[in-house]
């Protein structure tokens, strides 16, 4: 198994996936599978820094972060992009 499989069974786990998928219609699961696609490809890809949202942070703090993301992050995420009236053109730059 390689590392992507690893983390992906991980931020699955973490986050009740399975949970989450009953949960949510299939709006929503895209939403869901954008996340751990984003995450997982974040956590996997090693590197000294990782910019978020202009700014630069340690990859070991970033990945540390990522890991302790739960369900109720999740939840909360999609109720935010819920409640956005403006149009999201691009879902991975907008997380």
């Amino acid at each position: 198994m390689d590392a992507i499989d690893v983390y992906t069974d991980i931020v699955k786990s973490n986050i009740e996936y399975d949970l989450l998928m009953q949960r949510y219609g299939p709006g929503d699961r895209q939403y869901i599978d954008e996340i751990v696609d984003l995450m997982v490809e974040t956590i996997s890809i090693s590197r000294q820094y990782v910019l978020i949202g202009g700014i630069e942070y340690p990859y070991q703090l970033v990945k540390g972060r990522l890991l302790k993301v739960d369900s109720g992050h999740i939840q909360y995420v999609l109720e935010c992009l819920h409640r956005n009236t403006s149009k999201v053109f691009n879902i991975r730059a907008y997380l």
